[in-house]
């Protein structure tokens, strides 16, 4: 396995999660931007809030049991120079949602957690099945002859590590799923649709559940930028 390869695709999206135990009622877009969200909207207990930040959609999501904070693509058209759009290089996305976790743990109002995730998206686009399963089976090159012949892949790979913090440690959860997608996009006329095929891989790292043990902000400023740069080294080891 090649998972190095990956450092140079895209990113498609990326989250923060903090899995909490009582709902916060809490406006985050007011917190961590002085203004209010440009759409809010409530269904029972979840309350989201979104809008452009830097030229890509922002989301917050507040329900009783998590929190998310999701970053994706703004609203650009796809287009046969852009047929999947991104928000842009790995070390630039990981710089971003840094930035935002030290924001929210700095947050008086941010929430003791159960359990703390980061999750991201990476993918490379070929115009052709054949191009995408070929980038696939070099990240898997022991599985190449089987993908040559293939339609379709999808390959999941989870496994335990453990963080130290302060005098103990934390156990951490890494989840990879490999894959591959077919999509047709409208890049409006005259060109109308657009056929892409992208290789994928979705990174979800996250601390494991305790049930005696609640992190402080102070311990998940600590945590959660090792669990975003944690993307990075899970790719560079995994060769």
């Amino acid at each position: 396995m090649k998972a190095s390869l990956a450092l140079r695709w895209d990113v498609r999206s990326a989250r923060l999660t903090t899995f909490h135990s009582k709902p916060s009622a809490t406006s985050w877009w007011q917190l961590l931007h002085g203004v209010q969200a440009i759409k809010k909207s409530k269904r029972g207990a979840l309350v989201e809030e979104s809008g452009l930040i830097e030229g890509q959609n922002l989301l917050l999501s507040d329900q009783p049991a998590r929190f998310d904070v999701v970053v994706t693509p703004g609203q650009v058209h796809a287009g046969p120079e852009l047929p999947v759009p991104s928000i842009g290089t790995l070390d630039a996305v990981t710089e971003r949602m840094w930035q935002l976790a030290l924001q929210l743990t700095a947050l008086k109002q941010y929430p003791t957690a159960n359990r703390l995730a980061f999750g991201l998206t990476l993918f490379t686009v070929s115009f052709h099945r054949s191009q995408a399963l070929q980038t696939l089976a070099q990240v898997f090159p022991e599985l190449s002859k089987e993908l040559k012949k293939a339609t379709d892949f999808v390959f999941q790979i989870s496994h335990p590590a453990r963080m130290a913090l302060d005098d103990t440690s934390l156990e951490i959860h890494c989840l990879q799923k490999w894959y591959f997608t077919q999509l047709k996009l409208d890049s409006r006329p005259p060109s109308g649709p657009v056929e892409a095929f992208t290789a994928n891989v979705d990174l979800d790292i996250s601390t494991g559940i305790s049930s005696d043990r609640r992190l402080s902000a102070s311990e998940a400023a600590k945590i959660l930028p090792r669990l975003i740069h944690g993307a990075k080294r899970i790719l560079e080891v995994s060769t």
